[in-house]
């Protein structure tokens, strides 16, 4: 008869919870704080494409391109231009840059190329929020 007394209260819900039980303690502990999502840094701004000058305005006005280059406005202008070419700049764009570079930073032949090579992938990293 006590088990059958005790099918019953299970089924019944009859089975009581210890204080301190991990329903007790779930709902004491806080809400998970909200994720925050991360910050677009590159110069899209969180856009899928920029024109060409914003481009130009980007690599004119930006601290960061100054202080890789250590070049005036207008050739980093040019830069941009050289690296960066076409009305439409795309999210991508920057990435396949960067490819071609590493590529050609292994068939650098002076010290010289090489510098500018790798200075020419940091901007590109900067401009692309790496």
């Amino acid at each position: 008869m006590a088990i059958e007394n005790v099918k019953q209260s299970l089924s019944q819900g009859g089975m009581k919870e210890r204080p301190g039980g991990m329903r007790e303690r779930a709902e004491r502990m806080p809400p998970p704080p909200p994720k925050a999502e991360p910050k677009d840094t590159s110069a899209f701004k969180g856009k899928e494409y920029m024109k060409d000058w914003e481009r130009n305005e980007w690599f004119r006005k930006s601290k960061e391109a100054f202080e890789i280059t250590g070049l005036p406005e207008h050739e980093r202008v040019k830069l941009g231009q050289e690296l960066l070419g076409g009305e439409f700049i795309k999210k991508y764009d920057p990435n396949t840059a960067i490819k071609k570079l590493e590529l050609k930073r292994g068939e650098a032949k002076t010290q010289k190329e090489l510098t500018d090579i790798e200075r020419k992938i940091r901007v590109l990293k900067k401009f692309s929020g790496k």
